[in-house]
């Protein structure tokens, strides 16, 4: 399990560092992304926390 954990509810503003398929969804590390914390933890359980560059609460 990984150490950083999001609040699932919570809107995030989030970097990744490299190219993530979720599924149909292919995630580029070129902009800031709008997501929920629930997604960002199921980044973190199939990419490791490595994936996330940041994530700040917005």
């Amino acid at each position: 399990m990984a150490d950083t954990q999001y609040i699932p509810d919570q809107d995030y503003s989030v970097h990744i560092k490299r190219v993530l398929e979720m599924g149909p969804i292919k995630l580029l590390p070129r902009h800031e992304h709008k997501m929920k914390g629930a997604y960002i933890n199921r980044i973190i359980e199939e990419h490791g926390e490595s994936a996330i560059d940041y994530a700040y609460p917005v």
